[in-house]
């Protein structure tokens, strides 16, 4: 079988790994330094699958304080997930918000 050979930036070469190797992707629209995010988002909406056959499940997140994980004292896993949940008016979708604020 012959290699296929593709000419691309680090971004999206980044992406690309990225997404052959996971399952669930969280993104942020605040932080568009990069086109990453966007990336990974077209690919899942094209139907590309992963290295597993499956359509990575892009998240976007609405709040960074999921993402932060616990920094004070005070903090929780839960207001974290809260935060993240309501930054998203609650269209989140729950289960992958709560994967990312406990890993």
């Amino acid at each position: 079988m012959a290699k296929k050979m593709m000419t691309m930036d680090g971004n999206t070469a980044a992406a690309y790994v990225s997404y052959v190797f996971t399952d669930v992707a969280a993104i942020y629209p605040i932080t568009p330094s990069s086109t990453m995010a966007e990336k990974m988002d077209e690919w899942a909406t094209k139907g590309v699958k992963n290295m597993f056959g499956q359509v990575v499940r892009v998240q976007e997140m609405q709040a960074e304080g999921g993402a932060a994980g616990v920094i004070r004292d005070d903090d929780s896993y839960q207001k974290h997930f809260e935060d993240t949940v309501a930054g998203g008016d609650w269209l989140c979708e729950q289960d992958v918000v709560e994967y990312f604020v406990r890993h």
